[in-house]
C-alpha cells in the first residue's frame, strides 16, 4: 500500500485498516439509530435513542420492537437477519478496535490480538494469528450491514403508518431488488456499487 509519502509499513497499514473498521462501524451505528427512530415515530420515545450509547443495546431494542410490531413475513425476517448480522459485526468490530495487536513471533505478516480478561489485570491472546485481510473482511461485513440497514430504513418507511404516503410507490422490479438487499442476496463491487440477485 502506498500513500503520498511512499509505501506504508505493515504497522501503518494495520492502523489504517483498524481506522477503516471504526469508520464503517460509525455508519452502521448511525443507520441503526435511524431504524430505531423509524420504529418509535411519532412518539416522544424518539429522544431516547440519544441516550443509548451501546450499539448492542440499540440492536436488542430494535429487535424487540420489530418482533412486536410486525407479524411474520418477509420484511420481519429480513429485518431480524440484518440485526443478527449487525450484532455479529459489532462484536467483530469491538475485537478489532479494542484488542491489543502485537506482531506474531513467527509470521511477521500477522498479529496476535490480545484482549482483557475479566476479573484479572492480565491480557490473553484471542484466537489464531490475524492478517490485514481479516480486518478488511470485518470492514466489508460492516459495509454490507450498513447498506442492508439503510435499505431497511426505506422499507420501514413504506410499511409504517406514520410514513405512509410520503414516498413514491415502487414497481415490482424495485421491490424485488430491495428485498434481495434486505435478505443479503447481493454483491458489492470494490467501488461500493451494488448488484442485487433479485431473480433468485
Amino acid at each position: 500500500m502506498v500513500n503520498a509519502e511512499g509505501p506504508l509499513g505493515l504497522e501503518d497499514q494495520l492502523d489504517l485498516e483498524i481506522g477503516r473498521v471504526a469508520r464503517a462501524h460509525v455508519n452502521v451505528d448511525f443507520a441503526l439509530r435511524q431504524v430505531y427512530q423509524a420504529l418509535v415515530m411519532p412518539s416522544a420515545a424518539i429522544v431516547l435513542v440519544a441516550d443509548i450509547a451501546s450499539t448492542s443495546r440499540l440492536i436488542d431494542d430494535c429487535r424487540l420492537m420489530l418482533k412486536t410490531m410486525f407479524p411474520d413475513g418477509e420484511l420481519r425476517e429480513a429485518a431480524l437477519s440484518i440485526l443478527d448480522a449487525a450484532k455479529t459485526a459489532n462484536v467483530e468490530r469491538n475485537r478489532v478496535v479494542h484488542d491489543m495487536w502485537l506482531r506474531h513471533s513467527v509470521d511477521p505478516e500477522k498479529w496476535m490480538a490480545f484482549t482483557k480478561v475479566k476479573g484479572s489485570v492480565g491480557m490473553r491472546a484471542k484466537g489464531d494469528p490475524k492478517d490485514l485481510e481479516y480486518i478488511r473482511a470485518v470492514r466489508d461485513r460492516l459495509r454490507r450491514v450498513h447498506l442492508r440497514m439503510t435499505i431497511l430504513i426505506f422499507a420501514l418507511q413504506d410499511e409504517l403508518p406514520f410514513f405512509r404516503g410520503g414516498r413514491l410507490e415502487m414497481g415490482e422490479k424495485e421491490r424485488l431488488e430491495q428485498m434481495a438487499v434486505l435478505q443479503d442476496r447481493f454483491e458489492m463491487t470494490a467501488g461500493g456499487a451494488v448488484v442485487s440477485q433479485s431473480e433468485k
